[in-house]
């Protein structure tokens, strides 16, 4: 276990594990509160008009698209899933996938709904073609008898040979495809737009919210920045010259963790995580980013003693002052090996 090199010997630094050990469990509290907070976040601002613009904007793309079984009154969406073989499933299907491709439109301006130099066919300098692209016109390997006049394509259907279990797995194949040339359309990107705020910025929101208990109010009302988890392992926070921590640290080091590392996380893919603990396993005394910001370090509360200032320690550990005056001095420690209650003198 090091300890911190200093006059006195009064503070050990924490140990990894038990450090660790303390971020689980208010990770895992903050993650709790910040779920009941996001559902909130969610709950409110799809009964916004806003809310509710972005639902029928992205109800619109999915209706207009043809791919989707939908009921304009209740906003329901369906997937085509069912067996092709049954009933007029096959006309229809091959019916939805052709309008897709070659009809549909933007909800919004009109223009074509399929973008195809964004889809899974674009070649460059070649202009799309979906019987040759899509169903294989002309391939050996093509499923599908073409029907032309004047070399226009009227109707297809699949090759009378062709199994039912062929004739879904084509379906699958060709099903998935436009789904995924639908979401990357340019009006299905623009119409996803506003739910993907609401998780990026709503979720890193809730974190936020779900940091202040453990990370705020617990440590403030502790005094000695503990958190759930620091209480726990028996950890606490001093200041870099290893006395009791400031209000303003406790602040400071909530605003750095909770809303710049755990709020900013969700829409910058995890990275402020990241940096934090490459800082842990790369800096002088294992600091985290808010460690460093807010001039705080994470040490054993139940083998250190922590003084208000320097001149308490001064005192205490003078050969001039008596028991009873060292009686006097206020430091605080947790009793070895528990967590339940605080030695303070």
């Amino acid at each position: 276990m090091a300890k911190i090199v200093r006059k006195h010997p009064n503070i050990v630094e924490a140990p990894f594990p038990r450090r660790l050990g303390a971020f689980l469990i208010d990770f895992i509290v903050i993650v709790i509160i910040g779920i009941l907070a996001y559902m909130s976040i969610d709950a409110i601002y799809y009964q916004t008009s806003a809310g509710q613009r972005a639902v029928d904007n992205l109800f619109s793309v999915r209706h207009h698209s043809g791919l989707y079984l939908t009921n304009p009154v209740t906003q329901t969406v369906h997937l085509r899933d069912g067996d092709i073989t049954d009933g007029s499933n096959e006309t229809y299907y091959l019916m939805s996938l052709e309008y897709f491709y070659l009809e549909a439109t933007n909800p919004f301006d009109e223009s074509p709904l399929y973008t195809y130099e964004n889809s899974a066919y674009y070649e460059e300098n070649l202009d799309f073609n979906f019987y040759v692209m899509v169903l294989n016109k002309g391939k050996m390997n093509t499923l599908f008898n073409f029907v032309e006049e004047d070399g226009v394509v009227t109707s297809f259907s699949f090759k009378p040979l062709v199994s039912s279990v062929d004739r879904n797995g084509e379906w699958s194949r060709l099903y998935n495809r436009a789904i995924k040339d639908l979401e990357t359309s340019k009006a299905y990107l623009e119409a996803r737009v506003p739910h993907t705020n609401v998780l990026f910025y709503g979720g890193g929101a809730a974190l936020v919210i779900g940091s202040i208990m453990p990370s705020l109010v617990l440590p403030l009302l502790f005094k000695n920045g503990q958190s759930l988890g620091k209480y726990m392992t028996g950890l606490a926070l001093v200041d870099k010259q290893g006395y009791r921590v400031k209000s303003w640290q406790v602040i400071l080091r909530f605003v750095v963790l909770s809303i710049i590392e755990l709020g900013t996380s969700i829409r910058l893919y995890v990275i402020p995580l990241f940096l934090t603990s490459a800082a842990v396993t790369t800096t002088r005394g294992g600091k985290a980013i808010h460690d460093l910001i807010a001039s705080t370090y994470v040490v054993d509360a139940r083998q250190s003693k922590i003084f208000n200032h320097f001149n308490d320690e001064e005192k205490y550990f003078s050969e001039r002052t008596t028991e009873k005056e060292r009686a006097q001095i206020t430091y605080y420690q947790m009793p070895e090996k528990t967590n339940k209650s605080s030695k303070t003198r």
